[in-house]
């Protein structure tokens, strides 16, 4: 589809709103939000197989939900790195490794947010260092508590869902001891 026009029909301070024209053969308005940034989600699992997950405020739904570590990458900032960061951040975890699992995006039909999915392992405690506006609340649970309140609508944070859809793709079905869950 080739873009005919681009307005910004409102400014903000992590993303804009657009509205855009496109043709393929017939003329298309869609409105979007365009994100300023891309984000990293950092599925955290222990040694002993539990899930390091937060619970935090999201103003959208009103509500506190339970979610992975994710936030956004800094400009100039390697993804990688900023998967460590965010998950020392809010989690008081530190990783001995962090795994590219892939990247997609957030909702495409709507907005222009990127997010860059990892798996982290060898991990080891350290101090929680949230942001100064976010109030996130580490908790740490088995592998097969936290694929039931997948089922049950307790997790409900799509980045959450996919990025253990992913590492049950790409790592979970290989290693004997999470073939179950």
């Amino acid at each position: 589809m080739k873009e005919l026009e681009r307005k910004v029909l409102k400014k903000g301070l992590l993303f804009d709103f657009i509205r855009g024209q496109y043709m393929d053969g017939f003329k298309v308005t869609r409105e979007f939000i365009e994100t300023n940034y891309s984000a990293v989600v950092v599925l955290p699992i222990t040694d002993d197989n539990k899930v390091v997950l937060v619970r935090q405020f999201r103003a959208p739904t009103g509500d506190n939900i339970l979610e992975v570590p994710a936030g956004k990458i800094e400009p100039g900032e390697e993804p990688s790195i900023a998967a460590s960061r965010e998950l020392t951040e809010e989690t008081g975890m530190i990783a001995d490794q962090i795994t590219f699992l892939g990247k997609g995006y957030a909702s495409p039909g709507i907005s222009s947010e990127l997010y860059h999915f990892y798996l982290a392992t060898g991990l080891s405690i350290g101090k929680p260092n949230p942001d100064p506006d976010e109030k996130v609340v580490p908790v740490s649970m088995d592998m097969i508590d936290f694929v039931s309140m997948l089922g049950t609508e307790e997790i409900i944070d799509s980045k959450t869902i996919a990025v253990y859809g992913l590492w049950r793709a790409i790592i979970g079905n290989k290693t004997g001891s999470k073939e179950n869950v």
